[in-house]
């Protein structure tokens, strides 16, 4: 079990902070507490000694650098430590599913070449209406085809 010594951050062993200049704090009984919950989550095993002697004698103390007790007991490394856990002990994980543009359109519209965009997928409207022109978006209607295997585009305006 590796154990801190007073000029030695308790999180050296994950963090390799020792050549940090930053000054050494005590974490008191709550902050110990979050390491042994943290600890837990995260399979270690550091958590025995400190509760040991936490149990023993409730004016104990860890020597430990601010910021890497900070990153040890956040809530958002141990949420991430838990989903790649459960992921990667899952035989045989699902694939993320993409949502896209193409298949679910805001306006309920399905996605189709002549009326949406093939850029960002919005919807194109080539009549204009002619009350606010400085709002208008540049819209062209284009076909594209091949011809002795150069791409030609026509393009509408």
């Amino acid at each position: 079990m590796i154990e801190s010594t007073k000029d030695e951050c308790f999180f050296d062993w994950k963090f390799h902070c020792r050549a940090k200049t930053e000054e050494l704090k005590d974490a008191g009984f709550k902050r110990i507490e979050n390491i042994i919950k943290c600890s837990i989550v995260y399979g270690d095993g550091k958590h025995y000694s400190p509760r040991e002697k936490l149990d023993a004698d409730k004016d104990f103390t860890i020597k430990c650098h601010r910021c890497c007790v900070s990153t040890y007991t956040s809530s958002v490394q141990t949420e991430r430590h838990k989903r790649q856990t459960d992921s990667s002990r899952s035989c045989s994980p699902e694939p993320r599913k993409v949502t896209r543009r193409s298949s679910t359109s805001g306006e309920g519209d399905r996605f189709t070449f002549k009326t949406h965009c093939v850029y960002c997928g919005w919807k194109c409207d080539l009549q204009k209406d002619a009350k606010h022109p400085s709002r208008w978006r540049p819209a062209y209607m284009f076909r594209a085809r091949t011809i002795g295997g150069y791409l030609i585009v026509s393009i509408k305006r």
